[in-house]
C-alpha cells in the first residue's frame, strides 16, 4: 500500500499486510586452543658466508560445541511500514505488536556443532656470501605445509504442533501440501514462559522505528523442544578440508657500486615454488578428492639510484603471486532453500599471478623529514573471482542432505527442482588491471621554537585506476513469448559480464597523523578517508555490492611516568562513524548500517 519510488526505481517506502514476521534468539560458544613452537639456528662458517636455518609449526583448533537458533514466527503480521527517504537511517515499524507473545508460534530449532582445524609446518634454510666487496650471493630454501579441516553437524527441524510429535524426539510429520499438512497445527503457540524481550539500545534509530521484540526465552526455549536430545547429524556440505605444500628455492643477487658519478644499490633474482594441493568435500552424495600442483618461476629486480645526496630513485619489477584461500578450495558445495542460494567450492583456482612496476622519488629535505611519490601498475593476469547464475537445486548434483531438515525444499522436495536458485562459485577470472599513485609527506616541526618543535605531521594519499570484468547474474527479465502460456512465464536474471574497480579497493584514499612528543608525553591524531568500493557479487539478480565512503578519527595519549612506567589512553573511531553498506551498483540500495560505536582504552606498561 502507498508505494514510493525514488529516481534509481527503488521502492523506498510501503506499508504491507500479510508479511512474514521471523525473530531469532541466537547462542554460540567457541573455544580456541593455540599451539606453536619455532627455533632458529644463525652460524656464521667465516667472514664472507653465513646461514640461518629455523622451522617451525603452529595448531589452531577451533570448536563450537554450541550454536544454538530459536526462532518465533508471526506469517501474517499487519501493517507492516518502512521507510528508507533517508538511507542510512531507515524506519523500520512492525505494525502488529511484535511484543505480544499470542502473535507469534514457536516455528524452528537449530544447533549446528562445527570444528575448525589449521596447521602450519615450514622449514627454511637462507645463506649469504659475500664474493667481493659490493657483490653479494644469497641462496636458500624452503618446504610450508598447510591443512585446513572443517567438520560439522546439525540438529535442525521446523516444528509442528499436531498432537506434540515433533516437540519430542520423533520424526517430522509436516507435509508440503499445505501450510504444515491437512490439519496440522503451525508450530507451538508461543507463550509468556517461553518468551524474553530483547531491547535495541541506544543505536540511533529514527522516530518510529520499533525497538523491543519478543525473542524465545533460553533455557526455556531449547528445555520445552528437548532440542539438546535430538541426534546430531553430519552436515555433508562442511565436511571438507584442504592440504596444501609449498616447495621452493631461489637465488638472489646484491649489488652496490658507481654508475655516471651517481651511487645506485640493486638487487636481482628469481624464485622457484612449487605447489601441491589436495582438497577433499562432499558432493553427489559421495565424499571426493581432488589433487593438483602447479609450478612458478617469479623473478625480480630492485635498483635504488641516488643522484643526490638527499635523493633516491627506486624502481622495481616482479612477478608474484597470492594463493586463494583455503576455504574456496573444497570441492562439494551448501545450500539454502530459504533464500533459494546454493555454494561451491573449486579446487582448480588458480592463484593471483601478477607482473608488478614500481618507481619511486623520494626527497630527503630536512633530516626525518620526506616527501615522495610513487608510481605503480599490476597486470593481473589471472584472479579468483565468484561467479553467478539461475537454475535449480537438482541440476547441481548436491544430495539432498546437504540441506537443513528445517529447509523448506527439504520440506517439500518439489522445490528442489525450480530454476529458480542462485547458483555461486569461484572461478578464474580472466585478468585485470590496475595502476595508481601514492603522494606521502613527513616533517617533525623541530625547526619552530618552544613547545611548536615538538609537533610533526605525516600525511599520504594514494589514487587507484583499476579495472576488472566479473560473470554475474544481471536483472531478471521476463521469459514470457507470445507463444507462453501465461502459467509458464517467469522472470530470469540473465547472466552477462560486468564491469567493475577491483574488488575491496578505492579508487582514492587519504591518511593525516598530527603528533607532538617531547619525549616524556606523547599524543597522536589520525583522519582517515576511504572511498567507495566493491567487494564482491550479490546474490537475487543484483550487480555487485560494497560500502559507501566513510572517514575514522582515532587519537592516542602516552606519559611516561617513570623509566619504567607508561600511561597510556587510546580511542578509536571518535567520530562515531557508520559504514553503510549498498546492494546493487546502480540503484545503491541500502543493505546494511554498522553501527561499531567509540572504543576508548585505558593502559599501563611496565619494563622490568
Amino acid at each position: 500500500m502507498n508505494p514510493v519510488y525514488d529516481n534509481k526505481g527503488n521502492m523506498i517506502s510501503a506499508t504491507l499486510n500479510d508479511a512474514y514476521v521471523r525473530t531469532e534468539h541466537y547462542r554460540r560458544e567457541l573455544n580456541t586452543e593455540f599451539y606453536q613452537l619455532g627455533a632458529t639456528w644463525d652460524q656464521e662458517l667465516s667472514d664472507s658466508f653465513r646461514f640461518t636455518l629455523l622451522g617451525g609449526f603452529s595448531k589452531s583448533n577451533a570448536d563450537t560445541p554450541v550454536e544454538t537458533t530459536i526462532m518465533f514466527d508471526d506469517r501474517d503480521a499487519q501493517g507492516y511500514k518502512y521507510d528508507y527517504s533517508n538511507m542510512d537511517f531507515p524506519v523500520l515499524s512492525y505494525g502488529t505488536s511484535v511484543t505480544d507473545p499470542a502473535n507469534f508460534q514457536l516455528a524452528e530449532i537449530r544447533d549446528q556443532p562445527s570444528n575448525n582445524t589449521n596447521q602450519f609446518k615450514t622449514v627454511q634454510l637462507r645463506t649469504e656470501w659475500d664474493v667481493a666487496e659490493g657483490f653479494q650471493v644469497k641462496v636458500g630454501g624452503m618446504w610450508r605445509r598447510y591443512n585446513f579441516d572443517l567438520w560439522a553437524a546439525g540438529r535442525s527441524t521446523p516444528v509442528c504442533g499436531n498432537g506434540g510429535a515433533d516437540r519430542v524426539l520423533g520424526t517430522i510429520t509436516c507435509s508440503p501440501t499445505s501450510a504444515f499438512g491437512p490439519g496440522a497445527i503451525y508450530g507451538f503457540q508461543a507463550t509468556s514462559a517461553l518468551s524474553e524481550l530483547a531491547t535495541l539500545p541506544r543505536a540511533g534509530a529514527p522516530a518510529g522505528t520499533t525497538t523491543q521484540w519478543l525473542v524465545p526465552a533460553f533455557p526455556a526455549a531449547i528445555d520445552f523442544t528437548r532440542l539438546y536430545e535430538r541426534p546430531l547429524i553430519v552436515d555433508n556440505a562442511n565436511v571438507r578440508g584442504v592440504q596444501e605444500t609449498t616447495t621452493g628455492g631461489y637465488v638472489q643477487f646484491d649489488v652496490k657500486g658507481t654508475v655516471f658519478g651517481m651511487d645506485y644499490a640493486a638487487n636481482a633474482g628469481t624464485r622457484f615454488v612449487r605447489t601441491e594441493q589436495s582438497s577433499y568435500g562432499v558432493n553427489n552424495g559421495v565424499q571426493v578428492e581432488v589433487e593438483r600442483d602447479y609450478n612458478d618461476w617469479l623473478p625480480s629486480l630492485n635498483v635504488a639510484l641516488y643522484p643526490a645526496r638527499n635523493v633516491i630513485i627506486r624502481g622495481a619489477a616482479s612477478r608474484v603471486i597470492t594463493r586463494p584461500s583455503l576455504g574456496q578450495l573444497t570441492p562439494g558445495g551448501s545450500a539454502s532453500g530459504f533464500t533459494r542460494t546454493v555454494s561451491f567450492g573449486n579446487p582448480q583456482l588458480d592463484p593471483f599471478r601478477a607482473t608488478a612496476l614500481d618507481l619511486a622519488v623520494e626527497w630527503y629535505f630536512r633530516p626525518e623529514s620526506v616527501f615522495s611519490v610513487a608510481l605503480f601498475k599490476k597486470n593481473i593476469e589471472s584472479f579468483p573471482i565468484s561467479a553467478s547464475r539461475l537454475g535449480s537445486f537438482t541440476e547441481t548434483g548436491l544430495p539432498a542432505s546437504v540441506l537443513a531438515p528445517s529447509d523448506p525444499a527439504a520440506i517439500n522436495p518439489a522445490l528442489q527442482a525450480v530454476p529458480d536458485w542462485t547458483i555461486t562459485s569461484p572461478i578464474n577470472g580472466t585478468g585485470a588491471s590496475l595502476k595508481g599513485v601514492e603522494v606521502a609527506f613527513q616533517m617533525p616541526f623541530n625547526f619552530l621554537p618552544g613547545l611548536l618543535g615538538n609537533f610533526g605531521v605525516q600525511a599520504n594519499a594514494t589514487f587507484v585506476d583499476s579495472s576488472a570484468t566479473y560473470r554475474l547474474t544481471g536483472p531478471a527479465v521476463s521469459a514470457c513469448t507470445r507463444a507462453t502460456p501465461t502459467s509458464a512465464c517467469a522472470l530470469v536474471g540473465v547472466a552477462g559480464d560486468y564491469s567493475s574497480t577491483l574488488y575491496n579497493l578505492s579508487k582514492e584514499a587519504y591518511n593525516a597523523t598530527l603528533y607532538y612528543d617531547d619525549g616524556r608525553f606523547s599524543a597522536r591524531t589520525s583522519l582517515a578517508y576511504r572511498g567507495p568500493f566493491n567487494d564482491s557479487g550479490s546474490g537475487n539478480s543484483n550487480v555487485f555490492e560494497g560500502y559507501q565512503s566513510y572517514t575514522n578519527l582515532d587519537a592516542s595519549v602516552r606519559f611516561k611516568l617513570t623509566e619504567m612506567i607508561e600511561l597510556s589512553v587510546e580511542g578509536t573511531n571518535l567520530l562515531d562513524t557508520y559504514r553503510t553498506r549498498y546492494v546493487d551498483q546502480t540503484a545503491e540500495r541500502a543493505y546494511e548500517n554498522n553501527h561499531f560505536g567509540r572504543t576508548i582504552l585505558f593502559g599501563a606498561r611496565v619494563k622490568m
